[in-house]
């Protein structure tokens, strides 16, 4: 097993067209670049799984679960992103996963590690 920490993104309340224009692209499966550059993303928690494909689906709201590990938020989706222990970033895509590598990847490492730390979000 793994401990993945998610960082996902967000919809600020109120959201302005161009946040709201931002989130639609990251459904559409486009760059997160941008939508990070905005703020757009923070730490949710961080979920015990066996691979990528299983953390996605454990983080889904398939079934009723009792002490479900995304209770509370919504669902994993396109355009957040899976962080390892040894830090590597995944960015779920429209299909599968994508590895995320450069500054835009630090920068979710950098939100990553504000759940590393508190151990309370931890699944």
């Amino acid at each position: 097993m793994t401990d993945f920490t998610l960082v996902m993104h967000t919809r600020p309340d109120p959201c302005t067209p161009e946040q709201r224009y931002m989130i639609a692209d990251l459904y559409m499966g486009e760059s997160p670049e941008a939508a990070l550059g905005m703020g757009l993303y923070e730490a949710s928690r961080t979920i015990s799984a066996d691979d990528l494909e299983d953390l996605f689906h454990k983080c889904q709201h398939i079934e009723p679960v009792e002490n479900h590990p995304m209770d509370g938020i919504r669902s994993l989706s396109v355009g957040d992103f899976a962080v390892t222990p040894d830090g590597t970033v995944y960015l779920c895509a429209r299909v599968g996963w994508n590895e995320l590598i450069g500054p835009w990847a630090d920068q979710v490492r950098d939100l990553a590690a504000k759940i590393q730390d508190d151990k309370s979000h931890t699944e």
